[in-house]
């Protein structure tokens, strides 16, 4: 059956109800994804006291952010409260916003990656704590380029505890710094999780070495590598040491070496993105992206090649030169095994490919700005970008063309940064240079003669003679003909106040969790949830 103009420009909805939804996520509205609540991956594979080495937090000094001052924050509304929030500490949104429940981490450094750790639902027994893994550079509020490599050097990783809850309650419920990973690889550029089935509670060897993971994470460094990292998991870490339940100091482990690593001769690698679990797209300052066997690295990760980058090119599928200039982001069509994908890039290039027929790449849209986000999401055969005009727009990829099935869901003020879908529910999470982070409901169908609606989460100013980043809540919806309306200066503003990178939370139970970070270092986490069936 032929699919008419109608129905590829606004298909139906997965579930009934939910193109209606604006304020945020509905509880009743959120996917059974079977892969997240039991896939099962790498089982043969569990963190080992042989890849870490415990430190003190004196040795770990020269792989922590350069400057751990106070960080001077504005919150509220009526009245408004200013606080010194230190380096590695946290605020409760809750204690000045009576209606917000959230948290604001002061990491110390420039945030360029965030991800939380899938669970597999069916064997964890605190559905509402979950990990969120943090990288960036050392310095806050300094320009980096990734178009030539750099040479490694101490860096780390920051893994905070997050208690997800939403049910108010007088305990003390911030993030903690639970895990600090030090390493001499450099700055991480970008962190992804394995997206599903790698994660354990407890370990199913007998071997004295093995630990159980929290996961596997795959990283790409300033010294041009692409490495995955079996984490452990930080209950499980802290019995092994025997460190007392009562004490929630940071460990801070020094990576002795990683389970595989990617690398190719004279590049500098910029993102990276999982393809299922048994492939890992990387792309590079050189415009090309390759397609890397995880299913066959990982099998053979207690191999020395495998973790000898000068080797690791065996485990290369196939290289392919999708863009003019650097590669800005790679996103999957869906998470179960995908073959397709789309790319952005500094030339401003919006493309597709099948890695099935790697030499082939089809441009899908041009544009004079760099591209540096998509959305193609799984439940959804859309494919979301931001054109020159910073119109938000979606469009079939049956459609490419002539885009007559295109719409315009929303407007961004100054130059876009990131945006964030789930494979959970229809909401996507929109982040921009200016300081503001918006939510979009995906399916909601255009009506004749009302504009769209989009949240506005939050707003950051920042106040330079006093040196103080204030947040902006309780905004009111704002339709497109609004924003549209705004001053186009917010391009020109400090990049202080940029929203670099947003993550949605990946289980269930916690998916309308959404965390924003940027360069100043502040990272915020906000309940998007509508309703009181979270809990």
């Amino acid at each position: 059956m032929n699919t008419t103009k109608q129905e590829l420009k606004d298909p139906p909805a997965p579930k009934p109800g939910m193109d209606q939804a604006l304020e945020g996520v509905f509880s009743e509205f959120v996917f059974d994804h079977p892969l997240l609540n039991n896939g099962s991956v790498y089982p043969h594979l569990h963190a080992t006291t042989s890849d870490w080495e415990q430190t003190t937090l004196q040795q770990a000094q020269p792989y922590l952010p350069l400057k751990q001052d106070p960080i001077n924050v504005t919150l509220g509304v009526q009245p408004l409260t200013t606080l010194a929030l230190p380096a590695f500490k946290t605020v409760s949104l809750d204690k000045h916003l009576k209606y917000k429940r959230g948290y604001i981490i002061n990491t110390g450094g420039s945030i360029q990656a965030l991800d939380f750790a899938p669970k597999t639902s069916s064997i964890d027994t605190q559905p509402m704590i979950h990990y969120l893994a943090i990288g960036g550079y050392k310095e806050a509020n300094v320009l980096h380029s990734f178009e030539t490599p750099r040479q490694g050097h101490q860096s780390c990783i920051q893994l905070w505890k997050c208690d997800l809850t939403t049910t108010p309650s007088t305990e003390e419920r911030n993030p903690l710094l639970d895990l600090v990973l030090l390493h001499d690889f450099g700055d991480a550029r970008d962190l992804k999780w394995c997206p599903y089935g790698a994660y354990e509670e407890e370990s199913t060897t007998d071997e004295d070495s093995a630990i159980a993971k929290l996961g596997i994470l795959a990283g790409c460094f300033d010294d041009g590598t692409v490495r995955c990292l079996v984490v452990p998991h930080p209950d499980a870490l802290r019995s092994r040491l025997g460190i007392d339940a009562g004490n929630r100091d940071p460990i801070y482990l020094k990576i002795n070496h990683a389970r595989c690593v990617f690398a190719l001769p004279n590049t500098s690698v910029s993102t990276l993105s999982w393809g299922g679990h048994k492939k890992l797209a990387i792309g590079y300052s050189t415009g090309n992206i390759s397609i890397w066997n995880m299913e066959m690295a990982l099998a053979t990760d207690h191999e020395t090649h495998a973790r000898d980058q000068h080797q690791s090119v065996r485990f290369m599928q196939s290289n392919t030169p999708v863009h003019d200039a650097g590669v800005q982001s790679i996103v999957w069509h869906g998470i179960e095994d995908p073959v397709n994908f789309v790319s952005t890039g500094n030339d401003g290039k919006l493309n597709a490919l099948d890695i099935r027929d790697p030499s082939t790449t089809i441009n899908l849209a041009k544009t004079r700005v760099i591209q540096y986000d998509a959305i193609w999401a799984g439940y959804r055969n859309k494919i979301i970008f931001v054109d020159g005009d910073l119109n938000f727009k979606e469009f079939s990829p049956q459609d490419y063309k002539t885009f007559k099935s295109s719409n315009v869901i929303s407007y961004v003020t100054g130059a876009f940064a990131s945006v964030a879908s789930s494979e959970q529910h229809s909401f996507l999470a929109l982040s921009s240079l200016d300081g503001i982070l918006k939510l979009i409901n995906s399916c909601i169908i255009k009506v004749k003669g009302k504009p769209r609606q989009q949240k506005i989460l939050y707003k950051l100013i920042y106040n330079e003679q006093g040196n103080v980043y204030r947040y902006v809540d309780g905004l009111k919806r704002q339709s497109l003909d609004e924003t549209k309306a705004m001053s186009g200066a917010n391009n020109l503003l400090d990049h202080n106040i940029s929203i670099n990178k947003v993550c949605w939370n990946h289980n269930s139970k916690t998916s309308a969790w959404v965390a924003s970070g940027g360069s100043n270092g502040l990272c915020r986490l906000d309940f998007a949830g509508v309703g009181t069936q979270w809990d």
